[in-house]
């Protein structure tokens, strides 16, 4: 039986990321309380295109998959919201704050931010098309124009489910300042629950999170890149009071472990397109990695570059 931990850990929704092999091996040992697919526009769904569909790739064996959609028509992402829940999803998740060119020039994104009549319209429509939880993962607004406060208290009002506040300004991207006070005020303001969001790289930082906002739970991101023991060391830390480091080798190991998965869910061409997206975030913090890196994305197949992995692990076990 698993143990009841303090801190919900969601998996937020990454480009070309979080598919199903992935969020598999981050979730092992249901480390994961809850998880997303790739964001999915919800006009692409509408249309029925088949990119798009393939993204709401929920495995039978996966529970707690929500479905983030993207897109500023009211209508059209209404049905993209019928469509990803006919597909699985367990929830759907409203995207306000991506701060891509692209989303914005479809007035979806953090664009909603500057028209709070246009998300509310986008949510309202999702919700009512709907049976499943709908949430919203929103920014601290743009410059200038902080949002937050005002949209999350409509939306409350308008039924969500639960709201996830990205730290930071849409200008700041992924790379900016956080600011945490922010997710403190918002937890203060509103009784639906509050998920955090941007700073935590590392175990500490999601109980420091917790217990500076008060947010009812934290969502991963570019931290289990980097890292995809994260969330593990995170529940050992809670328990213990301590966790432990991964090393050069666990690292390893999960590459493999995750290449597996990649190559009997997409066969040996596909699969080595999507671990090489993987792959530099993986291993950027082994010493003296660059090379590898270097050496495996160069390479055609998935087999080659599980060859690779496993002759690394070798020589690691001699200590060489």
């Amino acid at each position: 039986m698993r143990e009841k931990f303090v801190i919900r850990l969601f998996l937020a929704p990454i480009a070309g990321i979080t598919k199903s092999p992935f969020r598999k091996l981050i979730g092992r040992d249901n480390v994961i309380d809850y998880a997303y697919t790739e964001m999915i526009s919800g006009v692409a769904l509408y249309h029925l295109d088949p990119k798009a569909l393939s993204l709401i790739d929920i495995a039978p064996d996966e529970s707690s998959v929500g479905v983030q959609l993207v897109g500023g028509d009211p209508v059209k992402m209404a049905e993209g919201a019928k469509i990803a829940e006919r597909w699985g999803a367990s929830s759907i998740d409203i995207n306000m704050g991506c701060p891509a060119r692209k989303i914005l020039k479809s007035d979806g994104g953090a664009k909603l931010l500057l028209d709070l009549d246009r998300a509310l319209k986008v949510f309202s429509k999702v919700r009512e098309a709907v049976t499943i939880p709908v949430s919203v993962k929103l920014r601290k607004g743009w410059r200038g124009r902080e949002t937050f406060l005002e949209l999350s208290k409509v939306l409350e009002r308008e039924g969500v489910s639960w709201i996830t506040l990205h730290a930071r300004y849409v200008e700041d991207g992924s790379e900016g300042p956080v600011d945490w006070g922010s997710i403190r005020r918002l937890k203060e303001e509103i009784s639906v629950p509050v998920i955090g969001n941007g700073g935590v790289n590392k175990a500490e930082d999601a109980l420091a999170m917790v217990e500076f906002t008060k947010c009812d739970g934290v969502m991963l991101a570019s931290g289990v890149l980097r890292n995809p023991f994260l969330p593990r060391q995170i529940r050992e830390l809670e328990s213990k009071g301590y966790y432990t480091k991964e090393s050069s080798l666990d690292r390893i190991n999960w590459l493999l472990d995750f290449c597996h998965e990649v190559k009997s869910l997409y066969g040996d061409d596909k699969g080595a397109k999507y671990v090489k997206a993987i792959i530099p975030w993986i291993l950027r913090d082994m010493s003296s990695s660059s090379w590898l890196r270097g050496y495996i994305l160069r390479l055609g197949s998935l087999s080659s570059m599980m060859e690779v992995l496993v002759s690394v692990k070798s020589k690691m076990g001699r200590g060489e």
